[in-house]
């Protein structure tokens, strides 16, 4: 059951941060901020609390899409597009600060890309990295609800060319949990190396993760 906002007892989340800063406000709170207002018979607040414990965190809330938010009620565009984008400016400052971290293991790659294992579509991607192994791009190249990766590998060799890398690690998710690789995964990995040794680029690695589990193709490369 949601949480039922007394109107006559809440403290209003700008008020609360001006008082006490940003860091004082709940999940709850930092939403509602997000919100502005509540609807027609719902306070702010409640219309907060009401999301997060339908999608059970901030976390899984930032993996939905606007279709996915303009089903609940109060919730139009205006604001699903402010929640949407203000998730989206928190994603590109953390993959910003990890510009020119030097990766060397699946491990340390997998770190940097271990969110993109929490949603439900399947997603398909790069990180590139210069000839010292520091990480100079984060591309995604395929979203959808498709069972196998379905890019074309020379989209990566154009954007390898783009940023001058010198190592490539290519990822992609499977939302079913099943982190075995199929033969068309197999393939494409072969196919994608294959090409990136034609422009001198090599493929480090092939990592398919399921939120924080994942499993390296190295050994298949």
């Amino acid at each position: 059951m949601h949480k039922k906002i007394n109107k006559t007892s809440y403290e209003l989340p700008r008020e609360k941060l001006l008082k006490l800063g940003v860091k004082s406000l709940s999940d709850a709170e930092l939403l509602a901020l997000l919100l502005k207002t509540g609807s027609k018979d719902k306070h702010v607040l409640e219309l907060a609390h009401l999301l997060l414990e339908e999608f059970g965190n901030l976390k899984n809330l930032s993996q939905v899409n606007i279709k996915e938010l303009t089903n609940y009620f109060g919730i139009g565009i205006a604001k699903a597009a402010c929640i949407l984008g203000a998730f989206e400016i928190g994603k590109r400052v953390f993959l910003g600060n990890q510009k020119k971290r030097k990766i060397r293991t699946s491990k340390e790659a997998f770190k940097i890309i271990q969110e993109y294992g929490f949603s439900n579509n399947e997603i398909a991607g790069c990180l590139f990295l210069d000839k010292i192994f520091h990480l100079i791009g984060i591309k995604v190249f395929f979203e959808g609800d498709k069972d196998n990766i379905f890019i074309n590998p020379k989209i990566v060799l154009k954007y390898a060319l783009k940023l001058d890398a010198s190592y490539v690690i290519f990822f992609h998710s499977h939302p079913s949990g099943n982190l075995n690789p199929s033969k068309e995964d197999i393939l494409f990995t072969k196919k994608l190396k294959f090409l990136l040794e034609t422009l001198d680029v090599k493929l480090l690695d092939h990592l398919i993760i399921f939120e924080n589990k994942y499993i390296s193709l190295s050994s298949k490369i």
